[in-house]
């Protein structure tokens, strides 16, 4: 029973077999940290969050950091706040081709991880 979780700090942080996830109709409503919840997931490409209530998470601080072989985060018809700390959050991930977020999230997500201004990254709207 998850109800009373209230961090997912690196929950699947380094599992080198991890290649994608999905998660879908998450009631992450009572959840404040996502911080490097997939950190050092070398393997990892793909993270999908579908249909998500992530309103009340206050930081994604170095949530993939270290994800070299990421391709594609999505966070759609999610709920997410624009108050969240996205510091790092895509640190060390150079092989990031293509985010799915709310423009405004977006715009936090590349100001908090500089590295990003200088890739091809393609933002998809949410």
């Amino acid at each position: 029973n998850f109800d009373y979780v209230t961090s997912y700090y690196g929950m699947f942080s380094s599992m080198p077999n991890l290649k994608e996830i999905v998660m879908e109709k998450f009631d992450l409503s009572r959840v404040r940290s996502i911080e490097e919840m997939f950190a050092n997931c070398t393997s990892l490409e793909s993270i999908s969050f579908i249909d998500c209530d992530l309103s009340a998470v206050e930081t994604m601080a170095k949530m993939c950091l270290g994800c070299t072989k990421l391709k594609t985060l999505k966070f759609v018809r999610c709920k997410l706040s624009i108050a969240c700390d996205y510091w790092y959050m895509l640190s060390k991930c150079p092989s990031i081709e293509s985010i799915t977020v709310p423009l405004e999230i977006y715009r936090l997500i590349v100001q908090e991880t500089p590295e990003l201004e200088s890739t091809s990254v393609t933002w998809h709207s949410a």
